[in-house]
């Protein structure tokens, strides 16, 4: 069992929620977990906890709160994912 981490959040709840209404479903998730942490704040969550709750896998969790850690709100909101990749025959016969 992973252990609990606490982690601070800077935002307040209200300045969260205003962010969730302008992004997709994938950074909103991280919002959400952001407002579930902060109006926690006397607890701590273990990252299967936190996944159950918003219903997301552990490893995004981790990989969510990494990105809080390391860069705050901003580097949390950015979105590298990138759309599907032209396959093969696409690049060959194009």
């Amino acid at each position: 069992m992973s252990k609990e981490r606490q982690l601070f959040v800077k935002e307040q709840v209200a300045e969260l929620k205003k962010l969730l209404v302008n992004h997709s479903i994938t950074i909103s998730n991280r919002i959400r977990m952001l407002i579930l942490i902060k109006n926690n704040e006397n607890e701590s969550f273990s990252k299967q906890a936190l996944g159950k709750m918003l219903g997301v896998s552990s490893s995004s969790i981790q990989i969510w709160r990494k990105l809080y850690e390391k860069g705050g709100l901003s580097l949390l909101l950015e979105d590298k994912r990138v759309g599907f990749k032209p396959s093969l025959y696409a690049q060959y016969f194009s």
